[in-house]
């Protein structure tokens, strides 16, 4: 790092460093420590770890674009989760005038308390997989009885005819940027994950009654963001959700096929064993679990082609990126593997 960079960085860890005392009075704190973890946070938000001589806090700046509403929202939600007792989620903490946003330099920023654990990126267990099923069952449970009227967002419902338009879209435009694929074995992966696609989205997705099914499922909150980095644990057992932005209404399908996707990799005997320790708490319905395996076979190919999409664009051609996109595409074909071994 040059000189005239360290000083501009130094200058912004000052410029920051005063924006946080200024936010902190608000909340009639004083910070004794401030650890900067806005890598870890979405890209454009600000997040820091914040150490007063008695507590530990975690104060979020949300990106420009973001809306109050929708951060309310999420607001109103994990309360509502807390007070049902669902307790393994952050608390929002309130200004000294008793809300629970403030704005500042043009970013909503909120406060809130510290999960205990961290996330556990690999090498799960037979008994992490039992246990995060009862844990995502009872979050789930706990959502039940928020009314449908305050969602900030609802879900869409999926029909076959957006899943076929969608698909050819994606598959135009990946057929257009064929050169930019070529690069550290990518362009092979992208053509089995081409093949894998259409053999499912032919053979399972277009052949599901999509209508007829959503009309038979249960709507409710969701939290649409339950990956690995989002569910924390402590002494191998999950202790806490993070990460609510992306809440709406919708069908807890999202959340249960994410969670099998990323943790089990559709893998037949870890999603059996996530599903009878889910189902001893929130039992799906019959609609559900016919829904469930095309659910999930439609958001690995849509997902997948996020990250195509977003690479396609130049936004994630940075170096190194092209590993991380390369890895995307490996899991694809995993869960798409596992699913054959499923017999659909």
């Amino acid at each position: 790092m040059t000189d005239s960079r360290r000083q501009s960085y130094i200058k912004y860890q000052l410029f920051m460093e005063r924006t946080v005392y200024r936010i902190l009075q608000k909340y009639d704190l004083t910070t004794t420590s401030l650890i900067d973890l806005s890598h870890k946070g979405y890209s454009g938000a600000l997040i820091y770890h914040i150490k007063t001589e008695d507590n530990q806090f975690i104060l979020k700046g949300y990106q420009p674009e973001i809306e109050v509403e929708r951060i309310l929202f999420v607001h109103k939600v994990m309360a509502h989760v807390y007070d049902h007792g669902f307790t393994a989620i952050p608390l929002i903490y309130k200004t000294t005038n008793g809300e629970t946003t403030l704005t500042y330099q043009d970013r909503i920023w909120e406060l809130s308390s510290v999960i205990q654990g961290k996330e556990k990126m690999d090498s799960f267990t037979d008994d992490d997989i039992a246990k995060l099923g009862s844990f995502v069952g009872k979050f789930h449970l706990a959502t039940q009885g928020f009314s449908e009227t305050e969602a900030y967002k609802r879900a869409k419902r999926t029909t076959s005819e957006q899943i076929h338009s969608e698909y050819e879209r994606l598959t135009s435009l990946i057929k257009h940027n064929h050169g930019l694929l070529m690069k550290n074995g990518t362009e092979t992966k992208v053509k089995e994950f081409l093949d894998q696609s259409d053999y499912f989205l032919q053979n399972v997705i277009l052949k599901t009654d999509w209508d007829g099914l959503q009309n038979n499922i249960p709507y409710s909150i969701v939290h649409r963001d339950l990956w690995r980095a989002n569910i924390f644990f402590k002494n191998d057992s999950p202790s806490g959700i993070i990460d609510f932005l992306l809440t709406r209404w919708g069908s807890r399908l999202d959340d249960v096929g994410r969670v099998i996707q990323d943790f089990c990799d559709l893998d037949h005997s870890r999603t059996k064993t996530f599903l009878e320790q889910y189902n001893k708490i929130f039992p799906l319905n019959s609609a559900e679990e016919d829904l469930l395996v095309p659910w999930m076979l439609q958001g690995n190919i849509f997902g997948t082609f996020w990250h195509i999409e977003q690479y396609l664009k130049q936004e994630n051609t940075r170096l190194g990126k092209e590993d991380n996109l390369s890895q995307n595409l490996e899991l694809a074909l995993t869960i798409f593997k596992n699913a054959r071994a499923l017999n659909v």
